[in-house]
């Protein structure tokens, strides 16, 4: 059943997830906020990326890891907490970033269902100037500034993290 969630929601366009929630939702007559709406499809499909990255991590440890855990006497619990996923964790540091970076740049479908972003703003100053080059220019100039920082302090915790546990 995970296996299912996770293949639809890496396999279907995120726009169109928002858009069975936003309009498919009302004829089941649940009427949730466009905000809502963006909100549960970004987390529902990035949750599945996520998970995918997570357990990859996962599988590419030793099953000695494991087996050693288990031979102090620690319990699965345990060892999955204490042992496993730290280890996985520093190992897809560089994926998690990438993929906290995609999602700061996938929250401008939001403006296709109505939810007030740098694009909605783009597009309204569009509206009231006519400049839409200018305007697009500057909304892709923002997301270049935000991305590139994001991308500065992950890869600054990337190395700290190698010098520290590497």
């Amino acid at each position: 059943m995970v296996d299912a969630y996770v293949e639809v929601m890496r396999n279907s366009p995120l726009l169109v997830q928002m858009y069975l929630l936003y309009f498919g939702l009302p004829l089941l007559g649940l009427f949730w906020s466009s905000i809502v709406c963006g909100v549960i499809a970004i987390a529902s499909q990035h949750g599945a990326f996520l998970s995918e990255i997570l357990r990859s991590g996962i599988q590419s440890l030793s099953q000695r890891q494991w087996e050693a855990g288990s031979a102090i006497g620690m319990r699965r619990f345990a060892v999955i907490r204490l042992v496993i996923l730290p280890q996985a964790f520093i190992k897809v540091l560089p994926a998690l970033g990438n993929q906290l970076i995609v999602l700061v740049k996938d929250t401008s479908l939001v403006s296709a269902i109505g939810v007030m972003d740098l694009t909605l703003t783009g597009k309204m100053t569009i509206e009231r100037s006519g400049a839409s080059f200018e305007a697009f220019i500057a909304v892709a100039f923002f997301y270049l500034i935000l991305t590139s920082t994001l991308g500065l302090v992950l890869r600054i915790i990337e190395v700290r993290a190698a010098r520290r546990y590497g």
